[in-house]
């Protein structure tokens, strides 16, 4: 992606996360997506299996990854019915 965040964009989401308690989740209206946030690892997961803004997510997964945060990846495992 050859996006490049403005400070501002990293500002406001450091602001925004600590804000989320430990397993909290930020519901990104705009793209579709949840991100929960795990403070202690400083990991998160993203669920976007709705997403019809790929775009968006993908500028936030690189923000917060300028942050330091790691995306922790979780398979949801489906229901046999």
């Amino acid at each position: 992606m050859k996006w490049t965040p403005r400070p501002s964009d990293i500002a406001w989401t450091e602001n925004l996360v600590k804000m989320i308690k430990d397993g909290g989740t930020w519901a990104q209206p705009a793209s579709g997506a949840s991100f929960t946030f795990y403070h202690a690892q400083k990991e998160f997961t993203v669920q976007d299996h709705m997403t019809f803004n790929r775009d968006m997510v993908a500028r936030t997964r690189k923000v917060l990854g300028i942050m330091g945060w790691t995306e922790r990846k979780e398979w949801i495992k489906p229901s046999p019915n």
